[in-house]
């Protein structure tokens, strides 16, 4: 099992442009006692750019991800304004091969190897396991990632806080994701502030 190194390597953004929503399952339950599922939406542009959101922030709010600079700004529409999030891009394995997130996030502390291929929902994917260690927890977590290459993201994940399976895909040609240029960026205080967060 290879671990990952101290250098960080950047990350390749996707090479075609796709919506691709993913669902799991949230170990909480709402008021009527019905667990929560959470949605996640990443589209790519295939030009560099990642918008990623889902259904547990409030509206119109989301992450840009810029693989050519390697950078990632919070977003909040209403109020038009962002902020850069300051750790640097790291890698989302519902999106990035495991073996570039390990290379690109060695704050994890990843182990990982390619175990082979296997069939998942019609898509050869390749299956990977692993552990990693965030820095601020004492145990390691083990996960599993089933990545296909034709799609560009993974169709399946296990062991990453929560399990999450891709239940949309489409390639769809879309203009350029960017930020608004009439937006304006602000401190994490500013923003939290303006999205009704007090942090």
């Amino acid at each position: 099992m290879s671990a990952c190194t101290a250098i960080r390597k950047p990350l390749s953004s996707p090479p075609t442009a796709f919506v691709a929503v993913y669902e799991s399952e949230v170990g909480i339950k709402d008021r009527h006692q019905q667990k929560i599922h959470l949605q996640q939406t990443f589209e790519s542009d295939g030009n560099g750019h990642m918008r990623w959101s889902n259904n547990q922030v409030p509206p119109r709010q989301w992450q840009f991800r810029n693989y050519k600079n390697q950078s990632m700004y919070a977003v909040n529409d209403p109020q038009k304004i962002f902020y850069l999030l300051p750790a640097p891009l790291g890698g989302v394995f519902l999106i990035d091969e495991p073996s570039a997130v390990a290379a690109a996030s060695p704050s994890l502390k990843c182990n990982i190897r390619l175990v082979g291929t296997e069939i998942m929902d019609g898509h050869t994917c390749k299956h990977y396991i692993g552990s990693l260690q965030h820095p601020l927890e004492d145990e390691r977590t083990p996960f599993d990632v089933w990545y296909s290459d034709e799609l560009h993201c993974a169709i399946k994940t296990q062991g990453l806080a929560r399990d999450a399976h891709l239940i949309s895909y489409k390639q769809v040609p879309r203009s350029l994701i960017e930020i608004p240029k009439n937006y304006r960026a602000v401190d994490v205080y500013t923003f939290n502030k303006a999205s009704g967060d007090p942090k």
